[in-house]
């Protein structure tokens, strides 16, 4: 067919006349890049107490451009400049001070703020502030910066090699272990402060190859520990880090383990928290009339998985044929401890709990282990059972949480363990503690363990149903409360009720 030209030219003509159009149309001005108004994620930026000998913590501020066009920021410096002791990182720029930088419209961008090494200083700790200024036209913000820093002695995979005092003068910050020595005793003053790092130590799984982590930070004992500090100031072994996320939290630390050849260990008045496991004592080497861990007014919370931990593993000696004893508790209180049991005494052993609150509340994520555990035996195999010597005995305790059942004791057949428990409060709804006074399946009515608070209500069952012999009534109780004898009873658990 023949085309004439006149029809191709009106084509082209169309065409560029489209093409025109539709790139006029899409080279519209670009949004103007101009100031505006900032918004934060927070107001402030605090950090909750930093040990000298260690790196500082890095908090993050968000600044968010709420605008619908692209905001210049003019500047981002600290009011003290140069002098400043804190350090920013904005964007990944190191600078320090941070000029127009620009943010799209409805983004966001962090700035990461830590601080500078901090030298040894007179005071216990030193308060330092700054403001974090941001400006971008007429509008500024400053943000305030705090932090406590405490001086601290260092203790770095150390060893105590003659007898050795963790005085209170300065916390002791433990990075990996501390060992004391066989006959070699540890002594810690009233009011010490021991923090505990999260350092890890990979371990390879020689089945799959797969590498997994260890929390190392401890106290490893095979002399003595000795916190003797009845009635006077707490004595703490925590995690280092102080903020909301973590100051509650389980399973920053390792734990104390009281190994074989360890000999009369002493902790009074004492708060231990946020470890994988609060104490071990391995059962092996006990002297008669001596316990090898005298625990009493301890409180043990957020615990990954133990919050105590008796192993005996001795076929060297029958502990119901004399006065030893691995644990002897008094006014003991262990809770919030997570995939394991508030107490756990495994493998045979000697223990006596006189006065002691376990109450472990646990989601159903966390398992379904009772508050304490006993068994006198170990399970080699599917059909082979290893026996041990164990003695038990439970005066005025506590058992409960949102189990069924709070005590379990399992024993071998055909052995002969020496069981007392009497005057306990029990959640057992099998009611296999029945008898010896004990009372079962009745709330103890503890104050608000939202809170948590585990002191009796008035209305608590626990009140005055507990027996007065054992001379625990002369020791003041986990609030340092005088036990009440007025009428020749006294309450069940850790706690006894004030009014």
């Amino acid at each position: 067919m023949k085309v004439q030209n006149n029809s191709i030219n009106s084509l082209i003509l169309f065409a560029l006349i489209l093409f025109s159009t539709q790139f006029l149309t899409n080279c519209k001005d670009p949004e103007p890049i101009a100031p505006g108004v900032l918004a934060f994620d927070r107001d402030s930026v605090k950090f909750d107490s930093i040990f000298t000998t260690l790196p500082s913590p890095t908090q993050r501020l968000m600044i968010f451009n709420t605008t619908n066009h692209p905001v210049i920021i003019n500047k981002i410096s600290f009011q003290n400049g140069s002098a400043s002791e804190f350090i920013l990182i904005f964007d990944g720029d190191t600078n320090q001070v941070i000029s127009n930088y620009e943010l799209a419209a409805g983004d966001s961008v962090w700035a990461l703020i830590t601080l500078k090494p901090q030298n040894n200083f007179a005071d216990d700790f030193k308060i330092i502030s700054d403001d974090l200024v941001l400006s971008s036209g007429n509008f500024e913000a400053k943000i305030p910066l705090e932090a406590k820093v405490k001086d601290a002695y260092f203790l770095r995979d150390a060893e105590a090699t003659k007898d050795t005092t963790f005085a209170r003068d300065k916390p002791i910050v433990i990075d990996g272990y501390f060992y004391v020595r066989q006959r070699v005793k540890l002594t810690i003053d009233p009011g010490a402060e021991i923090y505990f790092t999260s350092r890890r130590r990979e371990i390879e799984n020689d089945n799959d190859h797969l590498k997994n982590s260890t929390l190392v930070s401890c106290i490893l004992v095979d002399g003595t520990l000795n916190a003797e500090n009845f009635n006077q100031e707490k004595v703490l072994f925590s995690s280092y880090r102080f903020g909301e996320n973590y100051n509650e939290t389980a399973g920053q630390w390792f734990g104390i383990i009281f190994l074989n050849e360890s000999k009369g260990n002493i902790i009074e008045n004492a708060l231990i928290k946020n470890a994988t496991i609060g104490i071990r004592v391995d059962s092996i080497g006990l002297e008669v009339g001596n316990p090898k861990l005298s625990l009493t007014n301890v409180e043990i919370r957020n615990m990954e998985y133990h919050g105590l931990l008796g192993l005996g593993f001795d076929t060297g000696q029958n502990p119901t044929n004399n006065n030893k004893y691995s644990i002897v508790a008094k006014n003991v209180l262990i809770t919030n401890c997570n995939q394991g049991y508030a107490a756990a005494f495994l493998y045979g052993g000697s223990y006596k709990l006189i006065n002691c609150t376990f109450a472990n509340f646990k989601n159903n994520f966390n398992g379904k282990n009772p508050s304490v555990g006993v068994t006198n035996y170990y399970k080699k195999s599917e059909n082979e059972y290893i026996p041990f010597p164990l003695r038990f005995e439970s005066y005025n305790n506590i058992f409960w949480g949102n189990d069924e059942e709070e005590l379990e004791v399992s024993i071998l057949e055909n052995t002969t363990p020496e069981i007392a428990i009497s005057y306990n409060l029990i959640k057992d709804k099998k009611e296999l503690f029945k008898g010896n006074q004990n009372i079962l399946n009745e709330d103890p009515k503890f104050m608000d363990i939202g809170k948590p608070d585990y002191t009796l209500c008035k209305e608590s069952p626990a009140r005055d149903k507990g027996l007065d012999t054992l001379g625990i009534k002369f020791i003041p109780d986990l609030a340092g409360n005088v036990r009440s004898n007025i009428d020749n009873s006294m309450d069940i658990g850790c706690y006894e009720f004030k009014p």
